[in-house]
């Protein structure tokens, strides 16, 4: 797989370009973020299928709170750590919020998670005028590692099946750490 090195503003152009913008959520108040070096082993939900609980899929507490963005693939190209510094997301059970250094990037996207896991249907929809009410459609899951992983394609393509992003596909595969106090 070929590696490339991106600033965050090449980077959220390209994904834009490929339908998706770069996520980014920072640690505490402006300060770098703060990952668990290892993680625990990942903890599934024993409920699955449709909404329950105010129509908001149980998988979502999983992904509730701060995770650290630290590495992925965007369109086919790997995108290291370093690239990710200051990067990360705040999931609430029904928003998505990017955050660079701590500080909220942009309004917050809405999402749902849908279907059996250990792969969840992700549907995420678009706060910011120039695409409000647009949809993407990806997968997420919570790996052995206690790691988020989404793998999301650009708007208009169909789901992904797998977590895998090839050259040309315009799909993002990218991965995060629990922020340390966040977790579950």
């Amino acid at each position: 797989m070929e590696r490339v090195d991106m600033t965050v503003g090449r980077m959220a152009a390209m994904m834009v370009m490929a339908g998706m913008m770069v996520g980014a959520c920072g640690g505490p108040a402006g300060g770098p973020a703060t990952t668990s070096a290892a993680p625990g082993p990942a903890t599934r939900s024993t409920e699955a299928g449709p909404a329950t609980r105010e129509g908001v899929h149980p998988f979502t507490r999983q992904m509730e709170g701060m995770w650290h963005q630290y590495g992925g693939v965007a369109n086919g190209r790997e995108v290291g750590e370093e690239q990710y510094a200051g990067h990360g997301s705040l999931f609430t059970a029904r928003t998505w919020q990017w955050c660079l250094k701590g500080k909220a990037e942009g309004p917050p996207l809405e999402y749902t998670v849908s279907g059996d896991g250990p792969a969840y249907a992700l549907d995420v929809v678009w706060g910011q005028e120039a695409i409000k009410g647009q949809r993407q459609l990806g997968i997420v899951m919570v790996d052995e590692r206690g790691e988020l992983v989404t793998c999301i394609a650009p708007v208009g393509k169909a789901r992904p099946t797998k977590f895998e992003s090839a050259v040309g596909s315009g799909v993002n595969l990218q991965r995060y750490r629990r922020v340390l106090g966040e977790e579950k």
